[in-house]
């Protein structure tokens, strides 16, 4: 929903977020094989679902061309099951969090002072593309798997306005690299939410609204919608823990 708009504004789609975990100094060997020079690799350890615990975890490259792991599978059979062996590919994920909390520093940066313009339109850049954490996974339309059957989404109908746990985009490698993917995320958790980040990215007085035109509004709604999650969470006990999915099961299952 957002390429257009992003490919218009910046010259290209490429996404400007960042990847959540780096091994900063090789440490497992798996090598930057799309950048050699770097000493930082891009890894990964939850990918098997809601089930997987922290003890479960596999750490694996996210730039799989298949040397380490299963002969011919890699890592990818750990997480996918296919009737063919599957292609080599990288995918990287976004910590929604992380991305609005380095906005989050620079808005407090710049209130105290900080002025380096190409760092803080890097913040903007990110901003924008972070919008994709807002839509549900696969870009169904927000509440219309009430009955169990989602519906495809179009335009913003898609967007529940609020920080889910990642998105994340990838494709191929080698031979037979002209393939990409991107998703969303269907599952949204209080801990995530930024409604200070929201501000920077939707104020004026906030200087960091991004380039694209519909951005502003975008992090508008979403500085609401956040407050409005806080607000429903609230317990009598007066806890907030907690969230909310579009695709129940994360299977689109008709809601209890």
């Amino acid at each position: 929903p957002l390429d257009g708009e992003l490919r218009s504004t910046y010259g290209s789609n490429e996404t400007y977020l960042m990847h959540w975990l780096l091994d900063v100094d090789n440490w497992y060997g798996f090598g930057n094989l799309l950048n050699p020079s770097h000493t930082a690799a891009y890894v990964n350890t939850y990918q098997r679902g809601e089930q997987e615990s922290v003890w479960e975890t596999v750490p694996h490259p996210s730039q799989d061309n298949q040397t380490f792991g299963k002969p011919n599978e890699g890592f990818m059979s750990l997480f996918t099951k296919e009737n063919q062996a599957p292609a080599p590919q990288w995918r990287y994920t976004n910590a929604t969090d992380a991305d609005a909390r380095a906005v989050q520093a620079m808005f407090w940066a710049r209130r105290w002072g900080y002025s380096n313009t190409k760092y803080l339109e890097k913040a903007k850049k990110m901003g924008d593309f972070l919008r994709y954490g807002m839509y549900d996974k696969y870009f169904q339309q927000i509440g219309s798997a009430a009955g169990g059957s989602p519906s495809r989404g179009s335009g913003k109908n898609s967007c529940h306005f609020l920080m889910a746990w990642y998105t994340a985009w990838g494709g191929g490698l080698g031979q037979y690299a002209n393939w990409a993917w991107r998703i969303g995320a269907s599952h949204v958790h209080q801990g995530y939410q930024n409604p200070v980040a929201s501000y920077a990215l939707s104020a004026p007085e906030g200087g960091l609204i991004p380039n694209s035109p519909s951005a502003r509004s975008d992090w508008e709604t979403a500085l609401k919608r956040q407050l409005e999650l806080y607000t429903w969470l609230l317990s009598s006990e007066g806890a907030v823990a907690g969230g909310a999915t579009n695709s129940w099961n994360g299977s689109y299952s008709a809601y209890p």
